[in-house]
């Protein structure tokens, strides 16, 4: 047989299929669909039994004065970051794709903190930033005149949250754009030089232009952090507070499902925060996608 016949053949290809299948539908399908099936019971501990309810939990939930904060803070938090990480990922790799010298040292300083789990991160925020103890904390007051307290107060909780997972979320955003920026051709860029472009405009006017399918990559990605993200931070440094001001819905759905011991709430959570990801996500694709040139 040959290699056009093998992959003609739909038996054959179901078959090489079969493995990513089946770990998907063990660890993707199954969930969501398991999932869906308890938002529609009133369930007991941790999902077992249960009594069937339709659609009420759906409604509970919309009523909820406090998973409307919810949304509205992960909404917010959701801009902050997908904004924020792409625009300073964009300018810290064009800077290390540019420099001339200490490109290596450069780039693992600005990976590293990816490499590290979430939990990890938010230790080290904690250890950077804390209100008491925080081995940073002092400066920043005594530079700014701000009084730091991220305990008590809700806007310097966001912002700690916001800046602390743009922080660690900058590596992965850099390690796509730095390839991106290399695949430009190198003759565009001594051209650029020789006519006395300045770099910033290359950068506004050729280079994001041309790298504009992995933009749009990044963007979808960011966004679906910027929902599902973020957890870990909250749950060290702030526990959703204070008065629900970094209560993302992540963490919401967090606090009903294993902290209260309501999973069919949860599940509902869980329905509703990947609807919005997606509805979100595929919006930005359909959008940018008729304005981005894929070479070829």
């Amino acid at each position: 047989m040959t290699s056009r016949e093998a992959y003609d053949s739909t038996p054959q290809a179901i078959l090489w299929l079969l493995p990513t299948l089946a770990i998907f539908g063990l660890f993707l399908y199954w969930p969501a669909g398991r999932t869906v099936w308890l938002s529609l019971y009133e369930t007991q501990f941790f999902g077992q039994g249960g009594t069937f309810v339709g659609l009420d939990q759906y409604v509970e939930v919309l009523a909820w004065e406090e998973y409307h904060n919810s949304v509205l803070v992960t909404l917010k938090f959701a801009a902050v970051t997908v904004v924020g990480t792409l625009v300073v990922s964009i300018l810290v790799s064009f800077w290390i794709y540019t420099v001339e010298r200490g490109k290596t040292a450069y780039m693992v300083a600005t990976i590293w903190p990816y490499a590290m789990p979430g939990a990890v991160a938010g230790t080290v925020l904690l250890i950077l930033l804390h209100p008491s103890i925080g081995m940073i904390t002092a400066p920043v007051e005594a530079l700014t005149g701000l009084n730091w307290d991220y305990t008590v107060n809700g806007t310097q909780a966001f912002w700690l949250v916001a800046i602390g997972t743009l922080w660690y979320t900058l590596g992965f955003d850099t390690i796509f754009l730095l390839a991106a920026f290399h695949n430009i051709p190198e003759t565009l860029t001594e051209t650029a030089r020789l006519d006395g472009v300045p770099k910033w405009r290359m950068l506004l006017r050729v280079y994001l232009p041309m790298i504009a399918p992995t933009l749009l990559f990044l963007l979808v990605l960011n966004t679906l952090g910027g929902f599902f993200g973020g957890f870990a931070i909250v749950d060290l440094a702030t526990n959703g507070g204070p008065l629900g001001a970094t209560n993302l819905m992540i963490y919401q759905l967090y606090r009903t499902g294993f902290e209260n011991f309501d999973i069919g709430l949860a599940a509902v959570q869980s329905v509703f925060l990947f609807l919005i990801a997606v509805v979100l996500a595929v919006g930005q694709i359909l959008v940018s996608d008729r304005r981005i040139h894929y070479g070829g």
